[in-house]
């Protein structure tokens, strides 16, 4: 039976509700030891591999071994809501985190504070505003606007264009790929995939919080998510410029 609107819900059933809420809470809370579990097992993966097995000394190369377990699980997880907004009309209206999605957003954070606590004092002033902006203050507003598009957006600004672009970059540590070809196919991702799909996504956060009560965490992501995708597609368009320049003499 579907209760209509107007209709009161049983005392049962408001405390069934209640005990839900406070479940979901409860777990939101707990959640965020996950971050600190996540960032310890990378950071001692990374020291072990490169202290006690000595498979490699570079940093790098382990950093980005890791990340694409992480673009892997992410593409993972928020793929069945990529698909939803592609395929439903119910998806704006959707509302609330489920515990999966929650939780990985929480493992992107940990795995990012791992990268901090391995490589702090490499890190570039882009790395650290990508750290804290891109992933500290997104991070905030995703679980403020508790709202499926999160995982969407997250499909593409840290999902499968990521694994793509860190399998090229391990293949060119490697011998396998050249320099050039890497910028090349980096370049390549950005424009016919991240850029477009993050893009997409911003319009999505938009529409969604149109009339909403949480519309300015909405507007604030879709803000932050395009500048995230433009800035990094134009860094990585210029790296390949940059390549093609000292391939062909001039620079």
């Amino acid at each position: 039976m579907v209760a209509k609107k107007g209709d009161e819900l049983p005392t049962a059933g408001l405390g069934s509700i209640k005990c839900v809420k406070g479940c979901i809470g409860s777990y939101k809370r707990m959640s965020w030891p996950l971050a600190i579990i996540v960032c310890t097992g990378c950071t001692f993966v990374h020291t072990f591999v490169k202290n006690h097995l000595r498979l490699t000394a570079d940093d790098n190369l382990l950093y980005f071994a890791l990340h694409i377990l992480l673009n892997a699980y992410v593409c993972w997880s928020s793929y069945p809501h990529l698909l939803d907004s592609l395929t439903s009309r119910q998806f704006i209206t959707t509302s609330g985190l489920t515990f999966e999605e929650h939780r990985s957003i929480i493992v992107i954070v940990g795995f990012h504070a791992y990268h901090i606590v391995t490589q702090w004092k490499r890190l570039s002033v882009s790395d650290w505003l990508h750290h804290l902006v891109s992933v500290g203050v997104s991070t905030v507003l995703f679980i403020q606007c508790d709202h499926p598009v999160g995982c969407t957006v997250l499909f593409f600004i840290c999902g499968l264009p990521g694994l793509l672009d860190y399998v090229v970059l391990i293949g060119q540590k490697a011998g396998w790929v050249q320099r050039i070809t890497q910028k090349h196919i980096s370049s390549l991702i950005q424009i016919t995939l991240r850029i477009p799909g993050i893009l997409w996504c911003c319009f999505l956060s938009y529409e969604i919080g149109l009339g909403h009560p949480k519309r300015v965490y909405f507007n604030t992501t879709s803000l932050l998510s395009s500048i995230n995708a433009l800035y990094f597609g134009y860094t990585a368009i210029c790296h390949y410029g940059k390549a093609v320049g000292y391939a062909e003499g001039h620079l």
